[in-house]
């Protein structure tokens, strides 16, 4: 017997579940078979579990249950509600379990009491039967709802991929196209037309299926068309020409969309934009399309002329079938139009692959805990846990204007978590990105940002009584092992949103619990409850905190705080926060000048530091301060150094230090800071800047361009990141990559620009700068020190010397790097530049 003829009899007798001697197997296999052996031996192991674990097939599962994932939120007829997926005008998508399937399903539950729509929409999916489109199990009216149950599908619109990752390629639209057509030829061969193809109703699982979603429009296929009026439905950007001309919709029009799907994935956008139904069905009659060689030019031109075809305005030049149009996307993606038959003998190596993605769906703690020989797998899993990641909430309130909770609750509950020394947190700069209402996979999540678990969760507000309706909070919390998608716990929390602070020293205390972290007493100090505050007072601090995260409004910020403060006169937090706003409105935005925004930030802070000493966030706050607008360095020594008593894993801190210690010439302490910064918060472009921020200050180049290089990696558009680059760039020759980097940045920056270009020899285009520069809006004035940066670049020490006493006098906070910024070499001999450097008492 062959060596493939016996692994394919072992496969069999697995299938089977025959007793087998492993011993002889193993006894049999040569070197090659060695490592096929092994993993059928996992696999006969899982066959045999899927025989005795519940919901299984054998004897022993009967009447068995198999639970679900997570608790229920709530029921609907016999389903039990687990998670909102998505929400819109037409009503609520649930994750469900279904007792009677045992497994979970999609529940489509709609706003209206009309339940006509969504139940043609069951009966229309209930004829297909195709691996490509959503299996329906059901549909029931209830509570006055009608709902509609099918298949979960574990993926990502393509729509939200294209978001995510730019548009495909050619082969990979091509294969998706193969699949869509299959789909169609499903949906055409029941009587059907789907009438709404478009990006966000196709799905791809986790696995790679594709899934053609909602039929929702669809209708029957009307053989004269002639019956057929006003057949108008579906996207607008996605129909086809005659129907804005009346035309009934038909397969071909189905093809159309199809055609403008495949058009949107290689090139994000569409053959035809207008703003109105009006402006599209003009577009179409003039034949204003936009041509897909034209619209990305390095596409196959095979391909190219299948999705030219699909599109054609003409409906008798469109492809006649799926299957035609499939069959032309198989020839571009070089692959069978149709998948080859396997031979009989290899289909019991498909039944272990099917047996195997089965089981995926099985507890997976029983299955990994049997396959260890009994041993508890979760406290295993948890004490793999280094890093975490809190991705955005989603927001379950009806009321839009709660939006801000969402983003409150994971940006605190990363900073209360990041306080634990046990364990590293992804910053919130990084995980904001992900968009809460869009699936994600757990494992691409993992893969980003390094993280062994991800916590999700949902906010919502919850009426108590009349009194306070809409002061109370529900915050429910999922953690999960990332890799696998475990569920390694989940809980609900409900606080008045007063309580907001002690709601999330609750939540990062269960979460520390849950997956083993040992809270050394400091980090129980830190993490611990915090003051009750007045409802709105909170409101108002967390809204403000929204502003500065969201839309970096630093004024709008400050005024929310200060309506924090005078309803809560000794709110802590909100005071100390108000300093940090204050001294950045002056050294970050210029928007007002050093002296008035010092004695704001120093009376703010310490205001916070007489109602609680214990908040680090106060002292560093005043520290930077004292640094960056008072140039009390003493003083800002010892309040850095008081804060990081208090909160040695505060990132903020850390970084603030890191730029201290540069401006001081102490390059190695500086170094070392800004490491500890990005190591408590990796993939944060910020405080992997700063490292390289400190290298470039220390004259290290090479190291400095390294790190910015791993940066953008990261954040591709962090602009602080590309200024940085294009100065470094400048300086080590690599000029014209400089000019770019610069560039990029946006007229923010004209006057770094300014100095590349003076640098380059271009001292007319620099000259031109400067003074476009300075004529800008009174809210935006030149920097003086970035000014003299130019004329010293220019060889005009005198101006520059001049630029730099104006500095002086107005106190530009750029004036803490004279004694260190490269940029500044080509004055050091100055003396002038000495004196200037004593009166800052820097070395």
């Amino acid at each position: 017997m062959g060596d493939r003829d016996r692994l394919l009899l072992l496969a069999e007798s697995i299938a089977d579940g025959a007793r087998i001697d492993w011993a002889a197997v193993d006894e049999q296999a040569d070197a090659a078979d060695e490592a096929v052996t092994r993993q059928l031996r996992i696999v006969a192991k899982l066959a045999a579990l899927h025989r005795t674990l519940p919901n299984g097939s054998g004897p022993e599962a009967a009447g068995a249950r198999r639970w679900p994932s997570a608790p229920a939120i709530g029921r609907w007829a016999h389903l039990e509600l687990l998670a909102r997926i998505a929400g819109g005008a037409f009503g609520h998508v649930y994750r469900a379990w279904d007792p009677q399937l045992e497994r979970e399903v999609a529940l489509k539950l709609l706003r209206s009491n009309d339940a006509t729509q969504i139940i043609n929409e069951a009966r229309r999916l209930a004829r297909v039967r195709h691996p490509n489109v959503v299996v329906v199990h059901g549909v029931a009216e209830h509570d006055r709802r009608v709902g509609l149950w099918m298949e979960l599908i574990n993926g990502a619109t393509l729509e939200q991929v294209l978001d995510k990752n730019g548009p495909f390629s050619a082969r990979e639209a091509a294969l998706i196209g193969i699949d869509l057509c299959r789909a169609l030829s499903a949906i055409h061969g029941a009587g059907l037309i789907h009438r709404d193809v478009k990006a966000q109703n196709v799905m791809r699982e986790e696995g790679g299926r594709i899934v053609l979603m909602d039929l929702g429009t669809g209708r029957e296929i009307v053989r004269d068309a002639a019956v057929v009026s006003g057949d108008m439905a579906g996207t607008p950007l996605y129909l086809a020409p005659e129907i804005f001309a009346g035309a009934a919709a038909s397969p071909r029009t189905d093809l159309y969309s199809a055609g403008v799907l495949l058009y949107r994935l290689v090139t994000g956008s569409f053959p035809i934009r207008a703003a109105t139904v009006e402006g599209l069905a003009a577009a179409h009659a003039r034949g204003a399309r936009a041509r897909l060689r034209d619209a990305r030019a390095d596409l196959p031109t095979a391909f190219v002329r299948v999705i030219d075809r699909a599109m054609a305005a003409d409906p008798a030049e469109r492809y006649e079938s799926a299957g035609a149009l499939e069959a032309d996307l198989a020839a571009v993606a070089d692959v069978p139009a149709r998948p080859a038959r396997w031979p009989r003998r290899w289909r019991y190596l498909l039944l272990l692959a099917a047996l195997a993605v089965a089981l995926a769906a099985l507890p997976w703690r029983s299955v990994r805990s049997w396959l260890l020989d009994g041993r508890r797998a979760t406290p295993d899993v948890a004490n793999q846990i280094s890093v975490l990641a809190v991705l955005p909430f989603e927001n379950l309130s009806t009321n839009d204007a709660d939006a801000y909770l969402a983003s409150a609750v994971p940006m605190e509950l990363t900073a209360r978590l990041g306080q634990i020394g046990a364990a590293k947190v992804v910053p919130w700069t990084f995980m904001k990105r992900f968009d809460a209402a869009k699936t994600r996979s757990l494992d691409s999540v993992a893969r980003i940002t390094g993280a062994q678990a991800v916590i999700e969760g949902s906010v919502e507000r919850v009426p108590r009584a009349a009194a306070d309706s809409n002061r109370s909070v529900q915050v429910r919390v999922q953690i999960f092992q990332a890799s696998m998608g475990t569920l390694l716990w989940s809980g609900s929390f409900e606080r008045d949103i007063g309580d907001f602070f002690a709601l999330q020293s609750d939540i990062a205390k269960a979460v520390a619990d849950k997956i083993h972290l040992v809270l050394a007493s400091r980090a129980q100090t830190q993490i611990s409850p915090l003051r009750v505050v007045p409802p709105d007072a909170m409101e108002e601090y967390l809204k403000a905190r929204y502003l500065m995260d969201v839309q970096t409004n630093v004024r709008g910020a400050i005024d929310q705080l200060q309506r924090a403060v005078a309803i809560a006169p000794r709110f802590a937090e909100a005071h100390a926060a108000l300093a940090s706003y204050y001294a950045m409105e002056s050294a970050y935005f210029g928007a007002v000048s050093s002296d008035v925004a010092l004695k704001r930030a120093i009376e703010a802070s310490g205001r916070a530091i007489a109602i609680d000493e214990r908040i680090a966030d106060a002292w560093g706050a005043r520290a930077f301060a004292r640094f960056a607008l008072e140039w009390n360095w003493r003083g800002a020594e010892s309040d850095f150094q008081r804060a990081l008593e208090l909160d040695p894993t505060s990132t903020s801190v850390l970084i603030d230090f890191s730029n201290y210690l540069t401006d001081r010439a102490r390059h190695d302490e500086a170094i070392d800071a800004s490491r500890k910064a990005e190591e408590r918060s990796p993939m944060s472009a910020t405080a992997g800047r700063q490292v390289a921020y400190a290298y470039y200050m220390a004259h290290q180049f090479d190291a400095a361009i390294r790190q910015l290089h791993r940066v953008l990696e990261i954040e591709p558009e962090y602009v602080p990141a590309h200024t940085l680059l294009g100065r470094v760039y400048v300086l080590t020759g690599r000029t014209a990559e400089g000019i770019a980097e610069l560039t990029f940045a946006g007229p923010d920056y004209q006057l770094m620009l300014a100095w590349a270009y003076a640098k380059s020899g271009n001292a007319a285009e620099a000259e031109r700068l400067v003074e476009k520069a300075r004529s800008e809006p009174a809210d935006r004035p030149a920097v003086p020190y970035e000014v003299a940066l130019v004329y010293g670049a220019l060889g005009d020490n005198a101006r520059a010397l001049s630029w730099l006493d104006v500095a002086y006098r107005e106190r530009d906070s750029s004036l803490t790097e004279l004694a260190v910024d490269p940029l500044i070499d080509p004055l050091r001999s100055e003396p002038a530049l000495q004196g200037l450097l004593t009166k800052l008492n820097l070395p």
